[in-house]
């Protein structure tokens, strides 16, 4: 145990940047074929539907009871990949010829980076956010005039979120892998799935399989018990814990 200190350089993190953006499509039970997303410039997470009730007896606060919570947010970009044209309402009629504000918009997942530094370097890793099962509720464009103090047109949609089921969590939309936590044989696998190979097509991978590279590359100890909450731990029997 040691006495706690301020003000270290090298603990003065902070995040940046939104970069490596990728669009995948969803083809009904996995998120593949995934594009290049260069000119996403933002991407705004927030969260719904968490609501508290607190439980009272013999007039004293004993517990509270909480509902899931669902992602939403939005996604701003300066232009966006031809597959993303269904995902906002636009369907190809013939070649140019978009008609909008169609009801039928396709689920799809996002994966972008974000940098990390310190007070030392403005990277010493990064995280990636992967983004499963959203699909677009409004669009928002603002276009003006050309004068001498021109701005690109910014695109922003509003997206929402279908959570995915898992066995041994709450259900989720989002998952976050910080490079700091991780061996270099992990975050290349990863981003090997997430990016693509010279042989295999970008996808995103589900959590009950990040979980099994988890345990084939990272060095287990025996009496490791998960990271960083027993309680949210995967089964044992799912996941053998690698001697």
């Amino acid at each position: 145990m040691s006495k706690i200190t301020w003000d270290d350089m090298s603990e003065r993190f902070y995040e940046t940047g939104t970069d490596h953006g990728v669009l995948y499509k969803w083809s009904g039970d996995e998120f593949i074929d995934g594009v290049a997303w260069n000119g996403l410039t933002g991407v705004d997470s927030d969260s719904e539907g968490y609501d508290i009730t607190e439980l009272y007896s013999g007039d004293v606060k004993r517990n509270i009871l909480a509902t899931n919570e669902v992602m939403s947010g939005a996604l701003t970009a300066f232009t966006y990949p031809d597959e993303f044209e269904p995902m906002i309402g636009s369907v190809e009629a013939a070649p140019g010829l978009l008609v909008q504000n169609q009801r039928n918009r396709p689920r799809f997942g996002v994966c972008y980076r974000t940098l990390i530094g310190n007070g030392l370097s403005n990277q010493i890793g990064y995280k990636l956010h992967l983004i499963y099962n959203a699909y677009v509720k409004g669009v928002s464009t603002s276009r003006t005039t050309i004068s001498d103090s021109t701005e690109a047109v910014e695109f922003s949609w509003d997206i929402g979120c279908i959570p995915l089921l898992s066995d041994d969590y709450d259900p989720y939309c989002a998952i976050v892998v910080d490079s700091r936590k991780f061996n270099d044989e992990f975050m290349k696998q990863l981003q090997d799935i997430l990016y693509g190979t010279d042989d295999t097509l970008p996808r995103m991978p589900t959590l009950d399989e990040l979980m099994d590279i988890f345990y084939a590359t990272e060095p287990v100890p025996e009496e490791w018990n998960g990271y960083p909450y027993e309680t949210l731990l995967p089964s044992q029997d799912l996941y053998p814990k690698s001697n």
